[in-house]
């Protein structure tokens, strides 16, 4: 079994994309992938990256993480599996893991504690920092 998978964390300095004043920017290049984003339903960290993954690529398209499977990647380049950690007094909030075969092998990017759980699933070296 051969998986491609990424883990990816993300970080925005305030005012570190707006240009200097003045200037103007370049229209910005569309990539021709097709990406589906697994996340969190109803989250303000879902919209975001659905926006910002909606401004650099053809087509983004979104599906709940936890019922996220690997038949819902076909007809996409790319799979983004992120989810919102939402703790609890009796729990951490981890989301339940995605249900994905043995031979998943489709180019993943793995965000945050949702990119973790899929991560120890694979038995991959990636762990939580």
């Amino acid at each position: 079994m051969l998986l491609s998978i990424a883990f990816a964390s993300f970080a925005v300095i305030p005012g570190s994309l707006a240009s200097p004043a003045g200037r103007q920017d370049a229209p910005r290049e569309v990539l021709p992938q097709r990406v589906l984003y697994a996340g969190s339903p109803d989250c303000e960290r879902s919209r975001q990256f659905m926006a910002l993954l909606g401004e650099h690529f053809a087509a983004v398209e979104f599906t709940d993480y936890s019922g996220f499977t690997g038949a819902a990647a076909d007809g996409f380049d790319v799979v983004v599996l992120d989810a919102d950690v939402r703790p609890t007094e009796r729990s951490i909030g981890l989301p339940r893991r995605p249900e994905l075969a043995d031979d998943y092998d489709r180019a993943t990017v793995l965000i945050g504690a949702g990119g973790v759980i899929v991560a120890e699933r694979f038995e991959s070296k990636l762990d939580w920092l």
